[in-house]
């Protein structure tokens, strides 16, 4: 049968995204709750450092401006603007200044991730450096739920889940996450 809309046909596009980051995807969407639990925006100068740590929740650290070094289980990033680490819970992790950079900004993120998969956010974790193709659109977006702290960090908290989710999304699509053994059950 004929459209009445004149010549067309829906594109298939199964082969679009690998298998793997659609299940990323579907992991993120469906099969995970979570909440922000902070959102902030770090300005550091010298003398500055976070020590090694270990957290119990999910750290989600994106330069705005500066250089920095971000040290996760024993891998060593160098990190500046638009890029940023995903330290799951209860990894040891911390960070410092790199080069001869002595000031700059950061966006801070605690997030509580259920289920907890007990080797990282929000499935496994393959690799913990991210880097964002538009930081700004993300900036702006992490900027107005700092402002929004203002009114009530609890606002706050709700508006930074899309833009959360959303870098989540962008991390899949990078090969971030392994669906691997992931049992999505309550």
């Amino acid at each position: 049968m004929q459209s009445i809309y004149g010549n067309e046909k829906k594109e298939d596009l199964r082969h679009f995204l690998p298998q793997e980051i659609l299940a990323s995807y579907a992991f993120i969407l469906n099969g995970i709750r979570f909440s922000v639990r902070n959102v902030s925006l770090w300005h550091v100068r010298t003398p500055w450092q976070v020590p090694v740590r270990k957290i119990n929740d999910c750290l989600i650290w994106l330069v705005m401006e500066g250089n920095f070094t971000a040290r996760v289980r024993d891998e060593k990033y160098e990190l500046d603007a638009g890029r940023g680490v995903i330290v799951p819970e209860y990894v040891a992790h911390s960070f410092d200044f790199a080069g001869d950079c002595n000031e700059g900004k950061v966006f801070v993120i605690h997030a509580d991730i259920f289920p907890y998969s007990g080797r990282g956010f929000p499935v496994y974790v393959k690799k913990y450096l991210f880097c964002l193709a538009q930081p700004e659109l993300y900036f702006t977006r992490l900027k107005t739920a700092v402002s929004l702290r203002q009114v009530q960090r609890q606002t706050a908290c709700l508006y930074a889940r899309n833009p959360v989710q959303d870098l989540l999304l962008e991390c899949a699509a990078n090969d971030m996450f392994s669906t691997e053994s992931v049992q999505n059950t309550d």
